[in-house]
């Protein structure tokens, strides 16, 4: 089924078609960009926007507010040899959210690779989902004691996490 978006546009000009999925006009594009599995329509469903309320750490000792200039900061991890996969020690719970929601992270890493690339997940019937950040040396290290700095985005606005991982080769 085809989207007709209005004709002649304006910048941040917002259409919702039929399928529910809000898009936005980029003028400077000329394009129309909406967010990817936000469909009801087809069977998939929104993607999470969190508050901060919704969002429980374990352990609750992490810092930060969860905001742009304060995130959320996991403790500092050592990958002890080149192209390990790890797992973040805290975990982060969402509650209170739609069923089957899909989580959305903006990896906003510089000089990372693909390191702090998140796997796709989903909000249970319960509306919960349990879990830890991934960290993959994805180029490969070269450099032993390199040190990486995943600043991640969760949805279009946020709550803000950051972990630091040393990579040992």
């Amino acid at each position: 089924m085809a989207i007709e978006f209005p004709n002649n546009p304006t910048q941040g000009q917002v259409y919702t078609p039929g399928n529910q999925v809000p898009y936005t006009y980029a003028l400077t594009k000329d394009s129309w960009t909406g967010q990817i599995g936000a469909s009801t329509t087809f069977g998939v469903h929104r993607t999470l926007n969190p508050t901060n309320a919704s969002i429980i750490t374990s352990p609750s000792q992490i810092t930060g507010d969860g905001s742009e200039n304060n995130p959320f900061l996991f403790s500092p991890s050592t990958s002890r040899s080149s192209g390990n996969t790890i797992w973040s020690t805290e975990y982060i719970k969402f509650t209170n959210q739609e069923a089957k929601a899909a989580i959305r992270w903006i990896d906003q890493s510089v000089g990372t690779g693909l390191r702090f690339v998140q796997p796709y997940s989903m909000i249970n019937k319960n509306g919960e989902l349990n879990l830890y950040l991934k960290y993959q040396d994805t180029p490969l290290t070269t450099v032993d004691g390199t040190v990486y700095t995943g600043n991640l985005q969760l949805g279009p606005v946020g709550p803000y996490f950051r972990w630091v991982v040393t990579q040992r080769v």
